[in-house]
């Protein structure tokens, strides 16, 4: 069981650290996977979503709290970096990363959970733990404003959960109608067989 939970969690770790680098490459690639992500959490098995939301969570926690004791700061000013969105372009990125690194975690807490009303909350509460986890052990920056980015981020990515899902009932529903429409064509078109048959 031991030697089972260690590849387990090397496999983990292997794939958070090379997914991380492959993002921090280009923001392009951030944008696509969350999309991905989306994507495959409206439109595919619970069970995969399922699978894919704790690898997901695994890879959050370690982007926020793999960094090196000793680094980290407090600041609860709020939104003391959304006014300089528009000149810092280091905090710029850093807003739309955070936004964008909770986007598939709403998508997926909303494949998982679509009628229940806490998971506008879980973006919240897990951004919180993990503020307090760096203030903690002193690593990384603990923010408010990181806190709102995150939150604003998951409700984002649940709301595009709820309209890839309302497409997808739409569809289905559309190609209900059309075989329904086209069993009762076939279904007339017999009836007008046999009558024909019966006159002759």
């Amino acid at each position: 069981m031991d030697s089972l939970l260690s590849v387990l969690f090397n496999f983990i770790k292997f794939t958070c650290r090379h997914l991380s680098r492959f993002l921090h490459g280009s923001h392009a690639a951030v944008v696509l996977f969350g999309i991905t992500l989306c994507v495959i959490a409206a439109f595919h098995k619970k069970r995969v979503s399922r699978f894919l939301l704790l690898l997901y969570l695994a890879f959050i926690f370690y982007m926020t709290l793999y960094r090196a004791p000793g680094t980290g700061h407090l600041i609860l000013t709020p939104f003391w970096s959304y006014k300089l969105f528009f000149e810092n372009v280091g905090l710029r990125m850093e807003i739309l990363n955070n936004i964008w690194l909770f986007i598939p975690l709403g998508a997926l807490l909303g494949r998982l959970y679509p009628k229940d009303p806490f998971i506008f909350f879980m973006p919240t509460l897990i951004s919180v733990m993990i503020e307090f986890t760096q203030f903690l052990f002193d690593i990384g920056y603990c923010e408010f404003d990181d806190v709102f980015s995150n939150t604003l981020g998951g409700l984002i990515g649940i709301a595009i959960y709820y309209v890839l899902s309302f497409i997808r009932r739409r569809r289905r529903r559309k190609r209900y109608i059309e075989l329904q429409q086209h069993l009762a064509a076939d279904r007339d078109q017999r009836e007008s067989a046999r009558q024909e048959q019966k006159e002759s």
